[in-house]
């Protein structure tokens, strides 16, 4: 019996919304109160956007979204839609009818939500962050009194507190409970938190709190938020795929002091632009960026000829090992991570990809034949070009770890190879031993000095000579 009567009661929940279409309000006020309503959830919707796109704090619902969405991949904007219906569920045993409003918040705010984050790039500088979030709030006040004006129905998460403060509980304090458990699940799966509160109405909670690691106020903001950063002679640059600028900001600071330099790109987007100018000699990636999913790019990172061999070291939230490496990730590390720790791991794959890797350039198949034997079986990887043109492409695709060039070749010289090679940031620190057949070498080694690790003379070679300089 007990069963027919909660099933009754589903039933009647479920037919209030064509019971609705069936006694809509009047024809004069229907139009403009259904226009009211949709713009209310579409600024809802691009509010609630700008506030990711900020940086700077959610409220405790999109806390929740934007957790599930850095755990899963799950678009936020997908999750806030599925969180919704999960919510309008709890509905029935509260009673509660639905209205079309009700119905149009489930759907409209979450596709916004999405197709904003998808259109509009995150800002990086502090400023502008500020500006997002004003804007964000902003068009909240304005989005809430558009979706109360048009009166169809309250959405699926006021309608949850409402439902159990009609019980005989306290509205505030059945708000500010719920919002609490709701930030709590959010922030342990890696939602941004933060407090604010409202006399009479209760507690809303919307801050930013570091959850990897506090960055120094010392720290310069600007310093990595920089799109074009110039790859330093002395170092190797680091790109770091990463869209929480703090975490820009903590892994620039580990970098410093060491051999590395880390070049910032807080989308897929500008990690492409960056691998234009330069290819580096490793890559950070986190997995979970804004809206998109980078397992993918890594897969075709390490699938294409011209990138398989940058090293990769996955520092992400998601504890999802096995499937990291085995889409081609060198290392994966879980995040909180540790100075010491992320500065090792790139040692050991940037160390890896490059001690057993020689090119050999030479216009003479005779003379490579030579070269490769006495370079021996040092080198697991020895690559070989018949000229200057090849032999640059293939120092800027491979990044070898060190190059036996020829000095006198058609087309590209040798010289002109050593230049480009120089002028290059991806490739002047890799070391250079020159072989030719000129005579006297002597002016040859001055003319020289500084680009090349060594200048050999092709009579008087032999394994010594040839793999001395070259020894790390």
């Amino acid at each position: 019996m007990e069963g027919r009567v909660k099933l009754r009661r589903a039933a009647r929940w479920l037919l209030c919304l064509p019971r609705w279409l069936l006694c809509p309000p009047p024809a004069d006020r229907l139009a403009r109160r259904m226009s009211q309503l949709l713009v209310g959830l579409v600024l809802y919707g691009v509010s609630d956007a700008l506030l990711v796109l900020g940086g700077l704090g959610l409220d405790p619902w999109d806390v929740l979204h934007q957790g599930l969405a850095r755990r899963t991949g799950i678009p936020i904007g997908t999750w806030t839609i599925i969180v919704g219906a999960v919510v309008l569920l709890m509905w029935v045993p509260l009673r509660q009818r639905p209205g079309i409003g009700t119905a149009c918040n489930v759907v409209v705010i979450g596709t916004v939500i999405d197709l904003v984050l998808a259109l509009v790039p995150a800002p990086h500088a502090l400023p502008l962050r500020w500006a997002s979030l004003l804007a964000g709030v902003a068009l909240n006040g304005v989005a809430t009194a558009c979706y109360i004006g048009a009166g169809l129905g309250p959405g699926p998460r006021d309608g949850l507190m409402t439902g159990i403060a009609r019980r005989g509980h306290s509205l505030r304090v059945v708000r500010t409970s719920i919002e609490l458990s709701v930030l709590a699940a959010g922030w342990l799966l890696g939602g941004t938190v933060e407090v604010e509160s409202t006399p009479g109405v209760g507690s809303t909670f919307r801050a930013t709190i570091p959850v990897h690691a506090p960055v120094p106020v010392s720290a310069p903001v600007s310093a990595p938020a920089q799109a074009q950063v110039a790859p330093r002679p002395d170092r190797l640059p680091v790109l770091v795929v990463e869209d929480q600028p703090e975490i820009q900001l903590l892994y620039d600071r580990y970098l410093r002091g060491s051999r590395f330099q880390a070049v910032p790109a807080h989308s897929l987007r500008e990690a492409r632009e960056v691998m234009t100018r330069f290819t580096p000699r490793a890559i950070v990636l986190d997995i979970l960026l804004r809206g998109e999913e980078t397992w993918e790019w890594l897969t075709r990172l390490k699938a294409a000829e011209g990138t398989r061999h940058v090293p990769v070291v996955v520092v992400s939230t998601v504890e999802e090992q096995q499937k990291g490496l085995a889409l081609g990730a060198d290392a994966y590390l879980v995040k909180p991570v540790e100075r010491d720790q992320l500065l090792e791991q790139l040692s050991v794959i940037v160390d890896a990809s490059v001690a057993a890797r020689l090119l050999i350039v030479d216009d003479e198949e005779a003379s490579r034949y030579i070269l490769r034997k006495l370079a021996g079986d040092r080198w697991s990887d020895v690559r070989e070009a018949k000229d200057g043109e090849e032999g640059l492409r293939l120092a800027r695709e491979l990044l070898p770890s060190a190059i036996v060039l020829d000095l006198q070749m058609p087309g590209l010289s040798g010289e002109q190879v050593l230049e480009a090679l120089s002028a290059d940031p991806s490739t002047r620190a890799i070391p250079v031993v020159v072989v030719t057949s000129q005579l006297p070498i002597e002016p040859v080694r001055e003319r020289l000095h500084g680009q090349a690790r060594a200048v050999l003379s092709k009579h008087q070679l032999s394994a010594e000579s040839l793999l001395g300089p070259l020894r790390h």
